[in-house]
């Protein structure tokens, strides 16, 4: 079943889908390609892979295959750390390009394996923020400068898929708790390479959450950081309030 995303616009006035396919973890090779391809064929428009992942090439093929208009897809990839500085950056910046092959990203970051913030700023980054649960206050700063928002890991690992609260709200819409997860009003990129949680996880955009359920599902909040770090990919994290 085709799927229309909805898109927000960037201060740049490039139009990003609000769910994407994220390809951490997706070996290199027939597992990138393929999860990406089928991404595609599904009406998934956004796709985000990076230096680190090794799957650039994958990514672009897969792309280039699906018969899908490049100006029709929003590809993200990330430059990490051991090419920060302008030499370096702008070599690596034109080797991934190369393996790619799409002629230009659509959304170049920053990636790093200590402990920042994933934030593409030209101006700053900000260590304050990045080891600081997702203030209530941060999201709102972030929404009266048109900043906008992009969760990695919305589904917490599935370990808040049994949460009352979560399977409650479920029930009420019609939706799995995956799904009501994934409907956090954010960017997101979940990460499958399975044909019906990707339709499922498309899905997401026909579901309109409640203020009420909204707020239910904002009272569970308990710093919890699903993260990514070097020292332990998988670890996460509780922060005090």
């Amino acid at each position: 079943m085709s799927v229309t995303v909805p898109t927000k616009t960037l201060p740049s006035g490039a139009e990003i889908p609000v769910i994407g396919l994220g390809v951490y973890k997706a070996e290199p090779g027939a597992e990138a390609y393929n999860a990406v391809l089928l991404a595609l064929k599904l009406s998934y428009r956004h796709i985000d892979t990076a230096q680190f992942y090794q799957n650039e090439a994958d990514v672009g093929r897969a792309v280039r295959d699906s018969g899908v208009p490049r100006r029709e897809s929003f590809i993200t990839s990330k430059l990490f750390t051991d090419n920060w500085g302008y030499k370096k950056a702008f070599a690596a910046t034109i080797a991934s390009n190369e393996l790619l092959g799409l002629t230009y990203f659509d959304l170049y970051l920053l990636h790093t394996r200590d402990e920042l913030l994933r934030i593409c700023n030209t101006k700053e980054f900000s260590r304050t923020l990045a080891w600081s649960y997702i203030r209530p206050s941060l999201v709102e700063f972030c929404k009266e400068h048109n900043i906008l928002l992009q969760a990695y890991s919305p589904l917490a690992r599935t370990r808040k898929l049994v949460d009352p609260t979560v399977l409650s709200v479920a029930h009420e819409v019609g939706a799995t708790p995956a799904q009501v997860l994934v409907a956090n009003g954010y960017i997101t990129l979940p990460k499958s390479a399975n044909p019906e949680r990707q339709q499922a996880n498309l899905e997401v955009v026909n579901i309109t959450l409640t203020i009420e359920q909204v707020s239910r599902l904002a009272a569970l909040d308990e710093g919890l950081v699903v993260a990514w770090r070097s020292q332990d990919p998988i670890e996460d994290a509780r922060f005090n309030k």
